[in-house]
């Protein structure tokens, strides 16, 4: 017999499994089985399993056909031997003292069930953010029978809680969703354990973009909805009292309020039938109205009419091919461009300025921009693309932000034909955006873009409409930085087709399940650039490094501040670089500015420069010291040396995705030369290539070239691909 049960239903989740298995070995309670199962995984899940179940006998593994993380659970609840069970889903993890500090609550003060708190990781908005769902309820103990108001609206999955192992429903395989909140309520109504609340978050729940309970065909097909309907129909809860089956039918209503609060313009009208049915069970209770997510949903299941209303209006326009013309939906009114029914008022003007602007474009033109949100970044990409149409006289139209260096020039060198300037952010002012450039979408073919990060809104936009392919060029290469595949922010569906640089990159879209129809394999547009040499080549080095998402009162002690101020103000390095006249060129990542507040002190060797004007120094200068910057392929690009200085790896404090980004460039160091750890390493190496006048070798060569589609007329080659896909 062991003290406790820890249950892990494991499908197809080879990325997360290592860190959850790890943080439930090296828990500092010991006495415990870790019942893992296997539901049918595809991937390397298994492999993984029998690689820990090597190094910790508690392992124990049950593989078994897919059938259901219901069906999952259900196995292991038959085998598992401890007096207390906890639930772990495998892209969790637990803190080191999560089932120590448990146990303990429930034996001295002999609790049936211990409720604590949770950290929730955001896999989108790299941040980690601590639950208060408990904030009225801190160390709070009470039997189920006379549970307050608020425990009610806890989490009510199954990870997050310490039951003591007694009477045990099974988990319903016939649910898709909420089957856990169901086992959870079952638990509740036909033990009446004694209750201990928590307040120590000591789960990591990761709310990764790409789970399958977050697919909108759940929320389609009602699926948290019939999870209620289940359980009012059980014997445990017909038998409870109305107080509390009026709460927990509460619960459900806060669920069904926050999915259609996310899904408010596809919600079908078979679900506000299902929601109104789901209304009708709250008729027995007289106190309904004071129930704040009760009334808040029979609000808007009342008022669907008038918010789906006002949701269609909220899309600006939208454009479909059709066969002989295209249809323009404009504020919810549909109209062709070659025939028109009669409107009146705004909607009549509106129309009428589309029909007349449109006219001023010429057909099957395309739509290219860079960051409109951060004038900051460098317009180069993009731009680079559109400058190599116009000189072949393909129709094109650039869309840039006055306050950008770039729309500067470019007013002062009059080059300000077939661009598009925006006074503001696309994000703070989208409609701007929309307004100007409605007139040219009316006669594109791809809109295309090495940024895509406008608001919510206008990705949508560009992605729902059928007239033109919404194309991802990228502003740099993802290699090293495979936390933007990992964490959301591409995935295969945000573009209809992604630019690529070489089969190394091939690989990791593939890991991310990119269809290879989708990917365009040539390389970035602005490597055309590069072959232009400055005439006055002085020999200069660039540092440039990325930043980490540090918290602005935790900078100071980190090992990324001390260990670049360290390097900025090396005496050795300063005098050697006097002595060999050469410069060092710095270019600090904005963020260090806005947050980090490092003052750079800086010798005549030493310039600080601007990220915006990167593209100058990556041709200028004959080194690159960075840590994973995808600047780091502009120089091997132009067979440069390329030092990998992983300053701060040591630093266990820096965020959760900065420590994901590490470790992987911890293992990436394989397939590159010259990645270092320490200081001492990259001032050796740095001096290695001085002496050889900045020449790297052949074996070097041949690694940077494996980065590389071609290294020739890219832009060419890619307008060729486009034509193709248009």
């Amino acid at each position: 017999m062991v003290k406790v049960s820890i249950i892990v239903p494991v499908y197809n989740v080879q990325g997360y499994l290592p860190r959850c298995l790890n943080s439930i070995i090296n828990q500092t309670f010991k006495d415990m089985e870790i019942i893992c199962v296997n539901d049918g995984s595809t991937d390397n899940s298994q492999d993984i399993l029998e690689f820990f179940a090597h190094q910790d006998r508690r392992i124990k593994i049950i593989n078994k056909k897919n059938g259901g993380v219901s069906v999952a659970r259900n196995e292991a609840l038959k085998i598992a031997q401890g007096n207390y069970l906890m639930f772990v889903d495998s892209d969790d993890w637990l803190d080191k003292k999560a089932v120590e500090n448990c146990y303990n609550y429930a034996t001295k003060k002999n609790m049936d069930l211990v409720v604590f708190n949770f950290k929730e990781v955001f896999a989108r908005q790299n941040k980690t953010i601590i639950s208060n769902q408990y904030q009225n309820m801190f160390e709070k103990s009470f039997n189920f029978e006379k549970a307050p108001k608020n425990f009610f609206y806890i989490m009510t999955s199954v990870w997050g809680k310490f039951f003591r192992k007694a009477i045990l429903p099974n988990f319903e395989r016939s649910l898709v969703k909420g089957e856990d909140s169901v086992w959870f309520w079952e638990y509740c109504l036909i033990n009446n354990p004694s209750i201990y609340i928590l307040d120590e978050p000591l789960y990591y729940y990761y709310n990764r973009p790409d789970s399958a309970m977050k697919s909108y065909k759940h929320v389609a097909n009602s699926e948290i909805i019939k999870s209620a309907f289940y359980l009012s129909r059980q014997e445990s809860f017909q038998k409870a009292n109305n107080y509390t089956q009026m709460m927990i039918l509460e619960r459900f209503a806060q669920s069904i309020c926050w999915e259609i609060s996310q899904n408010r313009s596809k919600l079908k009208r078979k679900y506000i039938k299902t929601a109104k049915e789901f209304i009708n069970l709250f008729d027995n209770y007289k106190s309904r109205m004071e129930l704040k997510y009760f009334v808040s949903l029979d609000k808007k299941i009342n008022k669907t009419k008038y918010w789906l209303h006002n949701i269609i209006q909220k899309y600006f326009i939208s454009i479909t091919s059709k066969k002989y013309h295209k249809e323009i939906k404009f504020m919810g009114i549909k109209f062709n461009l070659k025939q028109t029914k009669g409107r009146v008022g705004a909607e009549r003007y509106y129309i009428n300025l589309c029909k007349k602007e449109q006219k001023k474009y010429p057909k099957d033109t395309y739509l290219l921009f860079d960051c409109l949100h951060d004038v900051n970044a460098e317009c180069i990409d993009a731009y680079s693309l559109f400058e190599e149409m116009q000189r072949e006289k393909i129709p094109a139209y650039y869309v840039i932000r006055k306050q950008t260096k770039l729309y500067k020039q470019l007013l002062q060198e009059n080059k300000l034909d077939n661009v598009i300037v925006l006074n503001f952010s696309t994000r703070s002012h989208p409609n701007e955006f929309i307004q100007k450039i409605y007139p040219v979408l009316l006669r594109t073919k791809a809109v295309i873009t090495s940024f895509g990060e406008n608001s919510h809104e206008i990705a949508k936009f560009f992605k729902n409409n059928s007239a033109w392919q919404y194309i991802f060029i990228q502003h740099g290469t993802i290699f090293m930085k495979e936390s933007v595949l990992y964490n959301g922010y591409l995935y295969p569906e945000k573009f209809d087709k992604f630019l690529i640089c070489s089969d190394m990159e091939n690989k990791i879209f593939s890991k991310y399940k990119f269809p290879d129809s989708k990917l365009i394999k040539v390389g970035l547009p602005r490597w055309d650039l590069l072959s232009d040499k400055p005439k006055a080549q002085e020999k200069s080095i660039l540092l440039m490094l990325t930043w980490r998402k540090i918290k602005s009162e935790n900078v100071d002690a980190s090992l990324y501040k001390k260990h670049l101020l360290h390097l900025l103000n090396n005496e050795n390095l300063k005098k050697y670089l006097r002595k060999k006249n050469i410069k060092l060129y710095f270019a600090p990542h904005h963020a260090l500015k806005e947050n980090a507040h490092i003052e750079l002190n800086v010798t005549e060797n030493v310039e600080v420069i601007s990220c915006n004007e990167i593209s100058y120094y990556i041709k200028r200068c004959q080194c690159l010291i960075t840590d994973f910057s995808s600047v780091a392929f502009d120089f091997m690009f132009q067979n440069k040396p390329v030092l990998f200085y992983i300053l701060d790896y040591q630093d266990r404090a820096v965020g959760y995705h900065d420590r994901e980004d590490l470790d992987r460039f911890a293992f990436k160091r394989y397939l590159l030369p010259d990645v270092f750890f320490s200081e001492e390493e990259v001032l050796e190496r740095l001096k290695y290539y001085v002496e050889r006048n900045f020449k790297i070798d052949k074996e070097t060569k041949q690694i940077y070239n494996k980065f590389f589609y071609t290294k020739t007329n890219i832009r060419k080659q890619l307008i060729k691909e486009l034509e193709k896909i248009c």
